[in-house]
């Protein structure tokens, strides 16, 4: 940290001519005073949470559990998914950043597993009943 005392440090020298001891920019932002600390407004935008990609698996996986056991595993998936895309915003506070990406990365991830799972079972599962009401109309079954 530059000398806030110095005049070639870049701090302006206020009209009284006593330098300001807390060491104000020209731009009147402060830098940060230890390395790693954040600069004055932030670390800019988070990466998305993905968070939508686990509320749609967990309804596809709610759907598709009612016609088929297997779709549970879509709705872990999706419960998965939201529980990483919520600790986005977190990890990013606390300047986790890789731990912030990788969080989004994996909602999105077991978001779309999820959805794909649950929706293949869905389809499925109709198929079935097609197949089902099919197999009862061919016997004359009422």
């Amino acid at each position: 940290m530059a000398n806030p005392y110095d005049p070639q440090s870049g701090y302006p020298v206020p009209s009284n001519g006593v330098p300001d001891p807390y060491g104000a920019h020209q731009s009147g932002a402060y830098p940060p005073p230890y390395p790693g600390v954040p600069p004055v407004g932030g670390y800019g935008v988070p990466p998305a949470s993905n968070m939508g990609w686990g509320i749609a698996a967990c309804v596809v996986g709610g759907i598709s559990t009612f016609s088929c056991c297997l779709g549970i595993i879509a709705l872990v998936c999706g419960v998965v998914a939201l529980v990483k895309g919520s600790s986005v915003g977190s990890a990013w506070a606390v300047g986790d950043f890789a731990g912030a990406q990788r969080n989004a990365d994996d909602a999105k991830k077991f978001g779309m597993i999820g959805t794909i799972v649950g929706g293949v079972m869905v389809l499925l599962s109709i198929i079935m009943w097609i197949a089902y009401f099919a197999f009862l109309a061919s016997t004359g079954a009422t």
